[in-house]
């Protein structure tokens, strides 16, 4: 049965003044209401409300229910048609709790708040409401948004004023869809300013309250000055002020968490699909509120590491339900809900298996009991959920992993699974305490510790009490186990141990000998701060280390800071012929790999005698480069802090651009994963490492468009600010930013800063893309604002938004498409009669030597096509015009293969020119060494010019 009768036909919906004689709450009040007769000269003359009851309000004498007042678009009686629909469809679902909803009208000057309180008074006393604060809620769109926060934030004092409230008196919670804070269509705008009330009531005391706002981005009334995304940019500063004592493990997260507040800044238009997402969310957040501490509860599954012969899972759990709480919603004394339990494939979330409980309960608050599931693990693992349905809404009690372990076998032992686990001392603890030693560990009750399951992620708040509720905790901890090793096992004298990835540094011991360790090189020592938290672990260790039977494998590891944990696989002793089968990957290494370049400026950056060193990069190709002449974009994806390239590998960002190439939704492009210091943030020497250095041994060595109009770069965190801080320096490399929450407000230079200071036609020469969460820990979303207020005002086109998310990859990597899919449309459209502009000859001979040569011509066309760059310099408006680079390609095969290519960067034109080129190739060199000179070959010529190749001629030529 719906919860909702349909809205105007079967809904009960009740027009009300404030002043109407008050019956009492009783199943009567229904049919003496609706015998009230207000005539239309009266509701013209007073303020109205329409009251939406739910479907079954009539049967359920002994549920009261939370109440949500709804403002008026326009500030008076305007309400959207959809939204009573809309909230039919989330309470409807398990997300949201039935309501009252309470249609709010009024008229133009009277005193709204004064009108909404006597509507309140009215509806608690004639309705089975829960008449207090924390189970009332006010929401508007527009306006409405507006006057809900008025209404829920201010009150009446002594003097008839209205003034800031520390605590909420008519709603605890208020949500406001895109409002109109600000502008001078907002009739009520004189009541208050928003911003202003919330400053006044301050960091403490507004978390008193549950505060939601969201905005459109392409909306004025979002980022109008003290609307939405100033409100949201105050409520961000306020994050280092969140209850801590509440919710200890935003201590270093940083965000107000969403039990509090939450604030988006949603990219694009206002409309029908971005209030049905706004209604979703709001009324979902509204009845978590209104169910506040309802449920809680703890569940184990057994086994949890499974082999496929193994059919059954079992669900023990434990439920608890606030009796106090419960009877606020239901007076009956019988307590009923349904516990359920499932099994669910973690990337499609598909439902694998199912099964649950009915409860009613009337003498107690809890119960304890035993599910049963079936053992389906999709790949790795899946996950088993469990939550409780009650009062019509779905609460969650967690998750847990469910792990497919292998059989051992005679060259191999899986080592997933349970582990014992203890968080024993906090990094900024520096003595040396008994149990940095293995010796005290294998002496103690280590058994007795819970166990945890590895190399699924980083830590979370509740992966072990430990870590006091504290995904971000630093420190020392220990994993051990135990695990058997059979009679037959190899005896191949050196085994591999493969412990996959630990955020950041180990040392592993197994029967009490240390076999390997990675940035803690004292067994029990301190970690040198190396951050190898991206470092595969494999280690040698010999077998006779191994006991036929039982054994035991311990491994200490540290985290120093942000988020930690032994976060990926495999794990697990391999021969190596073993290993080689099962954990080498087969990667396409020709189209994602690691490569070097040498770099004088990272040598003087990291302060070494040598006047060089290698630095690493790795180069993502699209699928068909080896097999074409094309040239490419180039998108240059800059780490972040204490971090390489290699988490982008981690990421596998390859796959996602895959994905997107694949869709027709990025363009075919190059992406160059440089590495820098832990701390670089991409300037000086390092940003003149990657302009000077980097981009020409590219632009060499790979077939790149070498123009700035097809050249971007991208970065999170530390690469953020570097993509900008590189890109504003260099707009003859560069003409896109992709910032993923950037660091752009760090250290001496501010980008927001220099994007202030910037001309206008400077700031719109390049596309910006730039994103950030409202959890994330440096509060980087309010740089992000700053920005984006700066190119609106600018007139600059740019996507921004603000999601919920924190600072981490779980955050970026959704976006990771739409970004690089905003930079491929940016990328400038070049006509195809470009080529047109050029033409020229080939001729070749072969004696000893290979003999070519080529005169390459370019026309006065070439000047409808040259790169027009603003001055940065806002005192002046003189352009520059940059030289176009025309790449040649030589290319020599024989019999069906590439022997040898040539790729001459080094022309620049700027007007009509000529220029004539001879190449003369000797045998035996490293360069020749695929050419046999006594057989034919042919020969191509391609010159390029931006994005378009012109075959010049292609010619087949013998011995003399």
């Amino acid at each position: 049965m719906k919860k909702f009768k349909c809205y105007l036909l079967s809904f009960l919906v009740i027009s009300i003044i404030g002043t109407l004689l008050l019956t009492s709450k009783d199943e009567k009040l229904l049919d003496n209401f609706n015998n009230i007769n207000i005539t239309p000269e009266i509701q013209e003359e007073q303020s109205n409300i329409s009251v939406i009851l739910p479907s079954n309000y009539e049967e359920n004498v002994y549920k009261s229910y939370p109440t949500i007042y709804l403002f008026p678009d326009d500030g008076l009686n305007n309400h959207n048609e959809n939204n009573i629909e809309l909230i039919n469809e989330i309470m409807n679902s398990k997300n949201g709790i039935e309501a009252i909803i309470v249609e709010l009208n009024f008229e133009n000057g009277e005193d709204f708040r004064l009108a909404t309180s006597t509507a309140i008074d009215y509806v608690d006393k004639n309705y089975r409401t829960i008449a207090e604060p924390a189970y009332r809620a006010g929401l508007g769109a527009e306006i409405g948004g507006y006057m809900a926060y008025i209404t829920a934030l201010t009150s009446l004092d002594n003097s008839g004023n209205y003034v800031p409230i520390d605590e909420p008196k008519l709603f605890k919670s208020v949500g406001s869809i895109n409002g109109n804070f600000t502008s001078e269509d907002n009739l009520w705008r004189n009541s208050g300013d928003v911003l202003s009330i919330i400053t006044e009531i301050g960091a403490e005391n507004i978390q008193n309250f549950y505060t939601y706002i969201d905005g459109a981005t392409e909306s004025s009334y979002t980022y109008a000055k003290n609307s939405t995304n100033d409100i949201g940019s105050l409520l961000i500063e306020y994050s280092k002020y969140a209850p801590y004592e509440q919710y200890p493990n935003y201590m270093q997260y940083g965000g107000i968490p969403y039990e509090v507040h939450e604030f988006t800044s949603r990219n694009g238009e206002y409309d029908d699909e971005f209030l049905k997402t706004s209604i979703d969310r709001v009324i979902n957040r509204f009845s978590e509120e209104f169910t506040d501490q309802l449920v809680s509860g703890d569940f184990s599954i057994s086994p949890q590491a499974v082999k496929a012969g193994e059919t059954v899972i079992t669900v023990d759990y434990s439920i608890n339900i606030n009796t106090e709480t419960y009877y606020k919603h239901y007076s009956e004394k019988d307590i009923s809900f349904k516990v359920v339990a499932e099994v669910v494939d973690p990337i499609s979330l598909e439902v694998l298996d199912s099964s649950d409980i009915e409860y009613t309960l009337s003498d107690t608050n809890g119960v304890f009991g035993t599910l049963t599931v079936k053992n389906l693990v999709n790949g790795v693992n899946s996950k088993v959920n469990l939550y409780i349905e009650m009062l019509g809404m779905n609460y969650e009690i967690g998750s847990q992993d469910l792990i497919r372990i292998q059989e051992t076998t005679l060259e191999h032992i899986d080592l997933m699974g349970d582990w014992h686990f203890n968080a024993y001392k906090p990094y900024e603890n520096k003595d040396v305490v008994e149990l940095d030693s293995m010796g005290t560990l294998a002496k103690s009750n280590w058994k007795k510790w819970d166990t945890v399951s590895p190399a699924f992620g980083w830590w979370t708040d509740d992966f072990h009490s430990t870590l006091e509720n504290n995904a971000n905790w630093t420190g020392y901890a220990w994993y051990i186990r135990e695990f058997k090793v059979p009679e037959q096992f190899t005896e191949e004298q050196t085994l591999l141990l493969s412990l996959g990835k630990l955020d950041e540094a180990d040392e592993v011991y197994i029967n009490g000998t240390r076999v390997g360790y990675t940035g803690i090189e004292k067994a029990g020592g301190e970690y040198n701060g190396s951050n190898p938290w991206d470092k595969e672990r494999l280690y040698e260790f010999d077998v006779s280390i191994l006991h036929r039977g039982d054994n035991v494998i311990s491994v200490r590891m540290c985290n120093s800071s942000g988020g930690g944990g032994w976060y990926a696989g495999p794990i697990g002793i391999y021969s190596k012929s073993e290993y080689d089968e099962q954990v080498k990957t087969l990667v396409d290494s020709t189209r994602f790999y690691e490569e070097t370049y040498p770099s004088k400026f990272a040598a003087s950056a990291l302060g070494l005698e040598e006047e060089s060193t290698d630095m690493n990069y790795r180069i993502y190709l699209p699928k068909g480069y080896n097999h074409s002449d094309k040239r490419y974009p180039v998108v240059y994806l800059l780490h972040q802090l204490n971090s390489t390239s290699k988490s982008y590998e981690i990421d596998e960002v390859q796959l996602e651009l895959d994905e997107g190439i694949n869709l027709g939704e990025i363009d075919e492009m190059i992406v160059v994963m440089p590495d820098s210091s832990n701390d670089s943030f991409w300037k000086n020497d390092w940003e003149k490492m990657v302009t000077e250095e980097l981009i020409p041994h590219i632009n060499k060595n790979y077939r790149t468009i070498v123009d700035p109009r097809f050249t971007g770069t991208a970065g999170c965190s530390m690469g953020g600010f570097g993509a900008y801080n590189i890109a504003l320096n260099n707009p003859e490399l560069f003409s896109s930013v992709i910032s993923f929450y950037g660091a752009v407000n760090s250290g001496e230079i501010s980008i927001v800063d220099m994007i202030e200071n910037l001309p206008v036609a400077y700031l719109g020469y390049f596309d910006h893309y730039f994103i950030c969460g409202n959890q994330d820990m440096y509060g980087f979303a309010m740089p992000a604002i700053d920005i984006d207020q700066r190119l609106r005002e600018a007139e600059v086109e740019h996507k921004f938004l603000i999601e919920n998310g924190a600072h981490d990859n779980l955050f970026y990597k959704p976006y990771l498409i739409d970004a690089f899919s905003y930079a491929s449309d940016n990328f400038s459209i070049i006509s195809n009669e470009i080529i047109n502009v050029i033409d020229g000859t080939l001729s070749a001979s072969i004696d000893e030597n290979i003999k070519i040569n080529y005169t390459l011509n370019v026309n006065d066309e070439i000047n409808k096509y040259l790169n027009i760059i603003p001055n940065s310099n806002p005192e002046s408006l003189e352009p520059f015009i940059q030289p176009l680079t025309i790449p040649v390609l030589l290319k020599i095969e024989q019999n069906g293969k590439t022997v040898y290519t040539m790729n001459d960067i080094s022309k620049k034109v700027s007007e009509p020119t000529s220029w004539n080129v001879q190449v003369n190739l000797l045998p035996d060199t490293p360069e020749t060494s695929d050419i046999n000179f006594d057989e034919p070959i042919k020969i191509t010529l391609i010159a390029t010019m931006i994005n378009q190749n012109k075959e010049i001629g292609t010619i087949t030529v013998s011995k003399n």
